[in-house]
């Protein structure tokens, strides 16, 4: 597998459990399926997006402590992971 391909595949199979992981992980919750202001439970993509970029205004996500809350980090490590074992 190329390069191309393994950036192609890693970013999007970590999209997906990164996904899952803000909304089932106890201390995040709510980032993108969250209660509206009519008490209904609605998909946010636009709370999901700020939480995705995020990363390139606040530091703090570059810190090791808080690797698991940024995206690029983990999709970079599974990226390269794809890489160098497929």
């Amino acid at each position: 597998m190329n390069l191309l391909h393994s950036v192609l595949w890693g970013y999007s199979l970590y999209f997906i459990f990164f996904t899952i992981y803000v909304e089932v992980n106890p201390g995040l919750t709510n980032i993108w399926y969250r209660v509206a202001s009519d008490g209904m439970k609605h998909i946010n993509l636009s709370s999901y997006w700020n939480f995705i970029t995020s990363p390139f205004t606040e530091i703090q996500f570059w810190y090791p402590e808080n690797w698991d809350m940024n995206f690029f980090v983990g999709a970079t490590v599974t990226t390269g992971l794809l890489y160098y074992f497929w």
